[in-house]
């Protein structure tokens, strides 16, 4: 629980990612607040005039860059990050976003934390890093969707995949909404269990994952798209098919390119 806590300590408020330049800096505010957050935290072991430095430097990152560098170096130094490491992340995202800051924190905790993923150090900032600095679509989708994957894996006691494949999964998977504004997660969840469902083909864990996971590239409308199509081609109002030939139109309709999607699986 204490684990829990903690992720929900370090979450900044939802903010928009189309945010105004503020010419109304709190640079003084930034400052004394980022001093006297070194000044009453020892495990740092950050001498007087180099703390002055570093919380000049944070100031600059205009209002709200305190919050961010005390939140970054909190989660860090408690994960046992060191503290030259930790003052360096928390300088970078005192001059970034709420928005890549929120998501930094929120994917390293829900990687390393042992009820999540148990990830070691060095794997969970460089999958942090991957979803938030060096993501190029929708940060606050791409964290939604990670979050809701990694609960998806950790809780679905049917496919028992182990935490780090569980990673790589959630990482994936999330990634893949890149380049159409996220929100794969919830369309990724509803056909994984349609493929599954009586109502579906009555796919193996391992069959549903890989052609939900496929089938996820082509967008979220590929999803409604596929179940409708396999529904009208295994009905006896419809096409009348067996199984196998209402996947096979239900992927040709999904994918009516014919792309190398429609071959796999």
């Amino acid at each position: 629980m204490m684990g829990l806590f903690l992720l929900s300590l370090f979450l900044l408020p939802r903010a928009s990612l189309a945010q105004p330049l503020d010419t109304h800096c709190t640079y003084t505010r930034e400052y004394i607040t980022t001093l006297e957050y070194l000044r009453s935290h020892s495990v740092l072991s950050i001498p007087e005039p180099q703390s002055r430095s570093i919380a000049e430097k944070v100031s600059r990152g205009c209002t709200g860059a305190a919050q961010r560098f005390i939140k970054v170096a909190s989660a860090l130094r408690g994960a046992g990050v060191a503290a030259s490491d930790t003052v360096r992340s928390g300088l970078e995202f005192s001059a970034r976003s709420d928005v890549e800051t929120e998501t930094f924190i929120a994917v390293f905790l829900k990687a390393y934390l042992a009820e999540f993923l148990d990830l070691d150090l060095g794997s969970s900032l460089k999958l942090a890093r991957t979803l938030s600095t060096e993501f190029n679509g929708d940060i606050l989708a791409v964290r939604d969707d990670f979050e809701a994957l990694v609960h998806f894996c950790v809780d679905t006691k049917d496919l028992n995949l182990p935490r780090p494949r569980c990673a790589q999964f959630a990482s994936r998977l999330a990634h893949s909404g890149e380049n159409y504004g996220g929100g794969v997660a919830d369309p990724f969840i509803r056909l994984f269990a349609f493929l599954r469902s009586d109502s579906g083909p009555r796919f193996t864990t391992g069959q549903a994952l890989s052609l939900a996971e496929n089938l996820i590239e082509g967008g979220r409308d590929s999803v409604s798209n596929f179940i409708q199509a396999y529904k009208y081609g295994i009905s006896s109002h419809g096409l009348g098919t067996n199984i196998p030939e209402a996947i096979r139109f239900a992927k040709k309709l999904t994918f009516p390119d014919g792309d190398n999607h429609s071959s796999k699986n």
